[in-house]
Formats: C-alpha cells, sequence, structure tokens
C-alpha cells in the first residue's frame, strides 16, 4: 500500500483593514513623536474623541500639555480649561496664564476664555473693562460665547451701556445657534429691550431656545396667551423656516 501524501495547508492570516481615521492617526502619531507641537495637538484630539483609536482623556491632557509647553495656542487654551476645571486657586492662577498665552497669539477661543476669567474673576481680579477688551477680540473673530456675554456686558452698562449694540451681539449668538443667546433675544423682543417689541419674534426665539434645553416653557406660554392664533402659526413658520435655513452642528 502506497504511503499517504501528507499536504500541509497554510492558512492565510489577514492584516485588520485599518481605517482611514486609524491610519491618520498613525501618521500622525509618528509626527508628534518627533516632537511637531500641532500633531501633537492633533493627537490629543485623536485620543479626546476616540477618532482612530480608543478614547482616553489622560493621554489626550498628556498630548495637550506637550503642545501647550511648546507654545501651541488651541493646546493652551486646552490645557487652561483643564486647570480652570480643578477650582483651586493654584490651578485657576494657571488657566489664566495658560489663556493668556493663547490669547495673545490670536486664537479667538483662548481670547474668549480670558476674558471669562476677568469677567468672573477667577485666576486674575475681575475687571469688565478688561474683559470686554478680550471679548471684543474674540467676538470679532466669530466666538459665539463671547458674541453672547459681549453683548450681555453692553446690555448691563457696568463698563459701557449700549443696549442696543448688545441686543445685536447677542443676536449674532442667537443666529449662530447659542440656545441662551436665543432664549435672551425672545426676552428682549417680548419686553421691548433693545429692540421693537414683538411676540411673534419673541415666539420664535423662546421656541428655538426650548428646543435646545435653554430658557423655560412658561415664558413661552406667558406669550401664547398674548398672541392670536395667527400671530402663533407666523412664529411657528418663522420657527420653522430658521430651523432649516440654520441647522445646528452636529455634536
Amino acid at each position: 500500500m502506497a504511503p499517504a501524501i501528507g499536504f500541509i495547508i497554510f492558512k492565510q492570516v489577514r492584516t485588520p483593514q485599518l481605517t482611514p481615521d486609524q491610519r491618520h492617526f498613525q501618521i500622525v502619531k509618528r509626527q508628534a513623536d518627533k516632537g511637531d507641537s500641532h500633531a501633537q495637538f492633533d493627537l490629543a484630539t485623536f485620543y479626546g474623541t476616540g477618532r482612530g483609536v480608543a478614547k482616553d482623556t489622560n493621554e489626550a491632557i498628556r498630548w495637550a500639555a506637550k503642545a501647550a509647553a511648546q507654545g501651541e495656542p488651541r493646546s493652551q487654551d486646552i490645557m487652561g480649561t483643564h486647570h480652570m476645571g480643578k477650582r483651586t486657586q493654584e490651578d485657576q492662577n494657571e488657566a489664566a496664564s495658560l489663556f493668556r498665552k493663547s490669547a495673545q497669539q490670536g486664537f479667538a477661543r483662548g481670547q474668549y476664555h480670558l476674558g471669562r476669567c476677568y469677567f468672573d474673576g477667577r485666576g486674575v481680579p475681575k475687571d469688565e473693562r478688561t474683559a470686554l477688551e478680550w471679548l471684543l477680540r474674540a467676538a470679532n473673530q466669530g466666538d459665539l460665547d463671547a458674541d453672547y456675554l459681549l453683548g450681555t456686558l453692553y446690555v448691563r452698562g457696568t463698563v459701557v451701556k449700549d443696549v442696543v449694540q448688545g441686543v445685536e451681539w447677542v443676536r449674532k449668538a442667537a443666529e449662530g445657534g447659542l440656545g441662551a443667546a436665543q432664549f435672551s433675544m425672545g426676552t428682549a423682543y417680548a419686553t421691548g429691550t433693545g429692540v421693537n417689541r414683538d411676540l411673534v419674534q419673541a415666539h420664535m426665539w423662546i421656541a428655538l431656545a426650548l428646543e435646545q434645553g435653554q430658557g423655560d416653557r412658561p415664558a413661552l406660554n406667558g406669550l401664547i396667551i398674548r398672541m392670536t392664533p395667527e400671530e402663533i402659526a407666523q412664529a411657528e413658520r418663522l420657527t420653522a423656516a430658521f430651523k432649516k435655513s440654520h441647522p445646528l452642528p452636529a455634536k
């Protein structure tokens, strides 16, 4: 009987296919390891969002800190926010210092956060005039939070009182989708503060704010009992049209 002939079967092992995000992560990681501060910021973003790699907040902070130490303004702002969240005086002082470094390089978010520090008196002495100056710089670059807080300062008038200009800054934030600003615009139209009193516009802005979890339902109910069915229908049409033309950014 002829001897059996054995066959060795080699099983092909396939290397897992990387997604575009995973490939991008690997490229950025190599650059970050070489000390590129922009890549280090990008790497912090990858870890912070879980894009292309498992989400790891500690790694995100570690890489942001490396980039911030090299003067990367977005990372300085991230690290400022990280320190401000710890709430000790030492951390608040460090946060304000990092925000200042970021702001002085022209980064809008750093300018907003530094303005907020002066507005709240956290990490720096409270100084609403200096707050207004930094908020104006950020607002001129389109930062919605800066638009809103700047508008609030003008309406309050503790530094410079200009209700009409203040409401226009709030409007910019509201049109950009900031829910708190939308509620404030609704209140402005309901009371005639800085604009002509207009219940239809008030209804629209408050309804938009409520859809984002801002404001309170009784404010809208209070408007509805003062409006005609035609005015309510008009406000609802305006709300639908605004949502269609101003879609909220994906979260």
